[in-house]
């Protein structure tokens, strides 16, 4: 990894932005809009839900109830949400998918699994048939993770590493089907989720470090975060995370939003992907076995500031055009993909 020490300030100042962003909560963030029944019936239903899930106590640890029958702590991890805790599953994983990480520059041996400390799981509603849960299963569920990683890095021409320390404290509630002692494919129906994440990065280098540290790190709040995957049909999921309003000295820059992702099921094997930010579609693509395939189109905000810069002056950009949506200038740039890997057609 080679990078100058401007373009290192550069990212950690943009880090700090969208960090601040997440620190502040707000009543009911912007939402998708869409012209499609389906998905708006989805946001009314989102909306209720994430009042709800914001309100005070909404995640307080609850006193519970007994499990009506005999449930393992392994089976407890392995269906709410804490595979990883489960001694040997990090390195299972990690084994199946060397190939794919060191395809996108990532060493499966320099990443190391979160250690997980403070875990409940406590259920709220339950029930059991034949000695095994059966039917709608609510659970609450906390815990900590803490991870750290080290990057050996380039700057200007000189080697260090950099170390990057996360916290997380997160805390859940979730509703699961269960037949016959096991949960249902999609695991949750519905699940809402509070995150407090913080991160620390320090450098070996000092001088690099003195500067980074000039850096203002701001003070974050957790954001919730709403997952569905039942009920919602032809809709096969749908993802809500807050992203609140950000304040660059004390001014407002952008409004509160929430990032929306909607995956529509077209066959056993192929679906379309819809990713909003705020009001605005962000990105349309089309799926097949779970990865991307087919042409995929993602609109940006207007980049040539009014057509100052002309597009196929931009890396990247060269085959991309300037569209008129709702009466906002936007930037259309389509990507081809086959079995998850962007391809380049003949017009290109």
């Amino acid at each position: 990894m080679i990078l100058n020490r401007l373009n290192l300030v550069l990212i950690s100042l943009s880090l700090v932005v969208a960090a601040g962003a997440a620190s502040r909560k707000q009543a009911l963030p912007e939402l998708p809009e869409s012209d499609d029944p389906e998905i708006q019936a989805i946001v009314k239903r989102y909306a209720a839900d994430y009042t709800e899930a914001s309100a005070p106590g909404f995640f307080n640890k609850p006193a519970g109830i007994a499990w009506p029958c005999e449930v393992s702590q392994e089976d407890q991890y392995r269906w709410f949400g804490l595979r990883f805790a489960i001694p040997g599953e990090w390195e299972q994983i990690q084994k199946g998918n060397k190939k794919l990480l060191r395809s996108v520059g990532i060493n499966p041996n320099a990443t190391k699994p979160p250690e997980y400390s403070d875990i409940k799981i406590i259920p709220l509603a339950a029930s059991a048939k034949d000695g095994r849960l059966d039917g709608d299963v609510e659970v609450w569920v906390s815990y900590r993770t803490f991870e750290r990683n080290e990057v050996p890095m380039a700057t200007d021409g000189e080697r260090q590493t950099m170390t990057m320390i996360t916290r997380n404290k997160s805390i859940s509630r979730g509703v699961y089907r269960f037949t016959n002692g096991e949960p249902n494919a999609t695991g949750a129906l519905v699940l809402r989720s509070l995150m407090d994440i913080s991160m620390e990065t320090t450098y070996s280098d000092p001088q690099m470090q003195k500067m980074m540290a000039s850096v203002p790190t701001p003070k974050t709040e957790p954001s919730i975060t709403v997952f569905y995957f039942s009920g919602i049909e032809p809709i096969e999921r749908a993802t809500f995370s807050t992203m609140p309003a950000v304040e660059i000295r004390g001014r407002v820059k952008t409004p509160a939003k929430t990032m929306a992702i909607f995956q529509r099921k077209i066959t056993d094997d192929e679906s379309v992907s819809y990713t909003y930010m705020g009001r605005r579609l962000q990105s349309r693509t089309p799926m097949r076995d779970g990865k991307p395939h087919g042409e995929s189109v993602t609109y940006l905000d207007d980049v040539t500031q009014g057509g100052k810069f002309p597009l196929n002056r931009m890396p990247g950009f060269e085959d991309a055009k300037i569209v008129v949506i709702k009466g906002e200038r936007l930037v259309e740039k389509i990507t081809y993909f086959e079995n998850g890997v962007p391809v380049l057609k003949a017009s290109q």
